[in-house]
Order: structure tokens, then C-alpha cells, then sequence
């Protein structure tokens, strides 16, 4: 039997939720900053640079605390030449998005971190958990440090068995650029006050978009097309602060990007009706945040707060949406 329209926009509306949170949670790992105006000072030849002095077995547990706010704005619904709509779908829709305003969610989790042995030379194995969700989606990294802070041997796993295989496809660069957000950025910055560290990077989400999203919509969420993410990011070292520990500050902005799901029929599914076609285009985001870090270089706490806006585009049987989609996130870590 087949649904009418108005009960089928429901797979649109939750794909828009959907998306949104994994495109900005994207950038975020690929960031944390954008570059500052003052002049770099010069760095000491000896000066010293953050690493992990920790002893094998030295561990820490942290909660965190990550809050997004969506907002629509400029909702323009319309129907697809062609497509068959009538004007009681595109009230339908109408009502649909009138209903949503400004989405928001907080999600609460744990995050450990462990020395898991020193290396031979003077390095340590890096273990880093996070803990987030309901039920709860556990990430694990574990990477090694040299003495001057250089990551190396970078591993990602997860609990979850979907982003576990999507996670599998990432090349080495690409789990680099995840990772930042779990296991610090300022591994290796020299610690002199007011020296900055700045990061071009581009990220190639379209291996991980794609196995991550196919199992939601059969081949065609797995044909998801996903341009790279060009990241300008910053970290600056601010000196210390009251019981010694090593402030950072950072800020970020991203390039334009743009993402595009082409929908079409479940596989296995004819009873479902087709995914919605989805599109987006990353027009601004901008990041910033404080961090601070041990006197042994494990972390301590960090706030980062970040504003993305996209221009989405949503069709599905025959109606189609435009709008601009806002995004509000922070993330709090602080130690347990």
C-alpha cells in the first residue's frame, strides 16, 4: 500500500536533522582555528614544545558536554516540474517546516585518556576515549608522541559497528584530521607566549560520508557526493595559568563546501518509498575556543564554540525545499 505524501515527508524532515549535525560535526574535527594578524615571535632554538611527560599508566577522565541549536530561515517550498505534487503536498510541507523553528539538542558523555606505555627514545602510546550518545557510541584513538610532540602510528576505532567500517575507509591523513578534536592539536607547539601555530588543511569526507550514510538509505545515501573541506585553522599559545597548566587559544573558518545526496530507491526496501535528495553548500564558519593542558600534557579542559551556515536544498515526492540552515554548537570538556 503506498503512504500518502504528508506521511512520507517525515523521511525528508528527519534526513534534514540528520545531516545537519554530521556536516558540521565534520568541520569540527577537522578543525580547531584561523590565522591571527599579529606577527609570529620568534622562537627560541631551544624552546621547549607541549608532549606527554606522564609516566606508563597515568590516566585521566573527563566529562563532555556538546549543545547544537538549529535554526531554519527563508523556507521556500515549491513543487518540481514534473514531479506531481499538488498544492495540498506543498502545504503539507509548508506546515511541516513551519512546525520545526530552531531544533536544539545537548548531549552529555565521558572522554578518558591514558598513557598507555613509554616508547623507547623518550615518546608515549596515547590512548583517547570518548563516550557519547544514547546508546552510548564509543570512538577510541591511540597514537604515539615523540618527545617534540610528533603523532605517528594513528589508530581509530569505534564500538559502533557502522562508523566502526566507515572509519576503516579513511587513508591516513583523513584519520589525522578526525582525531584532532579527540587527541589535542598542540602536541609539538613551541611554548613561548604568543607564538602561533597555524594549519591549511583539506579533508576528504566523501569515503567516510559515504559508508556512513548507506546503511541509512541503501545505494543511494551510499552515493553521496561530498566536495573537500578546505580548513584554515590556528592554535596560539598564551602562557599559564594559576596551578601551572598551558593555555591555548584557537580559531578556525572553513572554505566553501558542498554536499549532495542524489536519493532514489531503498535497495531491498520497495515498500519505503525513495530517500530525499539532498543538497548543501557551507557558506561561513567560524570557530574559536580555549583549551588548557597539564604540566605533564594531558588535558585539563577546553570550550569551543562554532557557527556554521549552509544553503540546503531537499526534494522528495515532487515537492522541493529550499532554506538556510544555521548551526550553533559548543563543546565542553571538563575533568571529572
Amino acid at each position: 500500500m503506498t503512504r500518502p505524501r504528508s506521511a512520507r515527508l517525515r523521511p525528508l524532515l528527519l534526513a534534514l536533522v540528520l545531516a545537519a549535525p554530521a556536516t558540521s560535526g565534520a568541520a569540527q574535527t577537522a578543525i580547531p582555528a584561523t590565522p591571527g594578524s599579529r606577527p609570529a615571535p620568534a622562537v627560541p632554538a631551544a624552546a621547549p614544545v607541549l608532549t606527554v611527560t606522564a609516566p606508563a599508566g597515568t590516566a585521566a577522565e573527563y566529562v563532555t558536554r556538546v549543545s547544537v541549536r538549529v535554526s531554519l530561515s527563508d523556507v521556500q517550498v515549491s513543487a518540481v516540474p514534473g514531479g506531481g505534487a499538488t498544492e495540498a503536498d506543498l502545504n503539507a510541507a509548508r506546515r511541516a517546516f513551519a512546525g520545526l523553528g530552531n531544533l536544539s539538542r545537548t548531549l552529555q558523555g565521558k572522554a578518558f585518556y591514558r598513557v598507555a606505555s613509554r616508547l623507547p627514545g623518550g615518546g608515549a602510546r596515547l590512548v583517547a576515549t570518548t563516550v557519547q550518545g544514547a546508546p552510548a557510541v564509543t570512538l577510541t584513538f591511540t597514537q604515539d608522541l615523540s618527545p617534540a610532540g610528533r603523532g605517528s602510528n594513528l589508530r581509530v576505532t569505534s564500538t559502533d559497528p557502522q562508523l566502526d567500517h566507515a572509519l576503516s575507509a579513511l587513508d591516513d591523513e583523513q584519520v589525522q584530521a578526525l582525531a584532532q578534536e579527540h587527541t589535542g592539536t598542540v602536541y609539538g607547539i613551541p611554548l613561548v607566549t604568543g607564538q602561533p601555530r597555524t594549519v591549511n588543511a583539506t579533508v576528504d569526507l566523501q569515503a567516510l560520508l559515504s559508508r556512513l550514510l548507506g546503511p541509512l538509505g541503501g545505494d543511494a545515501l551510499g552515493q553521496v557526493e561530498a566536495a573537500p573541506l578546505n580548513v584554515t585553522s590556528t592554535t596560539t599559545y598564551q602562557g599559564t595559568g594559576p596551578q601551572g597548566e598551558f593555555l591555548f587559544g584557537t580559531r578556525a573558518t572553513a572554505g566553501s563546501w558542498t554536499l549532495r545526496v542524489p536519493g532514489g530507491r531503498r535497495t531491498g526496501e520497495p515498500e519505503a518509498g525513495p530517500t530525499p535528495e539532498l543538497a548543501f553548500e557551507l557558506t561561513d564558519l567560524k570557530a574559536s575556543g580555549a583549551a588548557s593542558y597539564r604540566r605533564d600534557g594531558l588535558p585539563l579542559a577546553s570550550t569551543q564554540r562554532q557557527q556554521t551556515r549552509l544553503n540546503a536544498l531537499i526534494r522528495q515526492d515532487g515537492v522541493q525545499v529550499r532554506l538556510v540552515m544555521t548551526l550553533e554548537q559548543t563543546a565542553e570538556v571538563t575533568p571529572r
